[in-house]
């Protein structure tokens, strides 16, 4: 299947930000740390075929208003997304017969969808309660893939927040940028160290570990806007908690240690080498800087370490896991990312 990897490694970055750095102790995780399965998002229903004037199309898995947004995709193109409704208008081929599978996952008071063929792949989101195909790959009428035209700049933010305190009312002691270019098939990353000096919105300055206390994510975003002259889509927050716990319904996954480590305050003890970790074991090695060379410096390259191994094993879930992932997030996370934000 032609698919960009825009999908998996947005979902990986979000997934996988290493939040926090504090030494103080975090609670023991109410998840067990042993692999899960994700949940099984796709209904039961029985495939619903329509015949029109066009393709006849069978969509399996999907409430009624995604298959109608399906079809509008083959017909007047109503309920389809009008960039990606003006990519479609390049198709060189024509569709007879459409059969799509689909995976249906919760994005907060919305839903996001992934249906596809094993060849064609659409993903669609919810505004308001009613369907959009917002984008997608479509080999079968000849078009190259769209997920979006323009970049996409994304903050995340890891709160220094411990159990049972507000994630978006403490420090960040984590921050991201994310940056995705899907027509380029393109992303980077970039940290930004806690301890910056900054100006802030009101024309002050202070460490950026201290921005987002008691004045929320949008705080840290607008100082951030000053910083780097860039315009950022929405952000993502994680504490300590959400970051062990999500590590753990996830499954954990294995990680390329580069260093051991035997650091009493941030709990972390570990040999270098690849190795399986758990939610409380990744987040001991994210936040281990006391006692390693290079400080806060090395410990922001251990984020990109966990970030790179856990996009390869988002990866291996596959595309049709996106649904279910976002749902995931969203019992761990906090974001003003729309639902199709999250799909694209």
């Amino acid at each position: 299947m032609r698919f960009r990897a825009t999908l998996a490694l947005l979902l990986t970055l979000v997934l996988l930000t290493a939040a926090c750095s504090s030494d103080e102790p975090v609670a023991e995780s109410t998840i067990a740390p042993s692999a899960t399965t994700l949940p099984d998002t796709t209904t039961t229903a029985e495939p619903t075929t329509t015949t029109q004037a066009g393709p006849t199309i069978s969509v399996t898995g999907a409430p009624a208003g995604l298959v109608s947004a399906v079809e509008s995709l083959y017909g007047d193109r109503s309920q389809v997304d009008p960039l990606f409704s003006d990519h479609l208008a390049g198709a060189t081929e024509a569709a007879t017969a459409v059969s799509l599978e689909a995976h249906v996952g919760a994005a907060g008071e919305e839903q996001v969808a992934i249906l596809t063929d094993g060849t064609d792949l659409l993903a669609a989101a919810t505004e308001g309660g009613n369907w959009t195909i917002v984008g997608g790959s479509l080999a079968s009428l000849g078009i190259d893939p769209w997920y979006g035209s323009e970049s996409l700049h994304l903050y995340i933010i890891g709160s220094d927040a411990r159990p049972g305190q507000s994630v978006t009312g403490y420090r960040a002691d984590s921050h991201h940028i994310v940056t995705i270019a899907p027509d380029a098939s393109a992303a980077s990353i970039v940290g930004i160290p806690r301890d910056a000096w900054v100006e802030t919105p009101e024309g002050g300055y202070s460490k950026f570990t201290n921005v987002m206390a008691s004045r929320g994510p949008e705080r840290i975003v607008a100082t951030a806007e000053i910083l780097t002259g860039l315009e950022y889509e929405g952000y993502v927050v994680t504490g300590f908690a959400g970051f062990v716990n999500l590590v753990n319904e996830f499954g954990g996954f294995q990680v390329d240690v580069p260093v051991s480590m035997n650091d009493e305050a941030a709990k972390a003890y570990l040999n270098a080498g690849v190795q399986w970790l758990n939610g409380e074991n990744m987040l001991a090695f994210s936040r281990t800087r006391k006692t390693i060379a290079g400080g806060d410096f090395t410990r922001q390259f251990h984020h990109g370490v966990v970030m790179q191994w856990g996009m390869a094993a988002v990866q291996e879930k596959g595309v049709t896991a996106v649904p279910a992932l976002i749902e995931m997030l969203g019992r761990h996370t906090i974001t003003d990312l729309t639902p199709t934000q999250l799909i694209l």
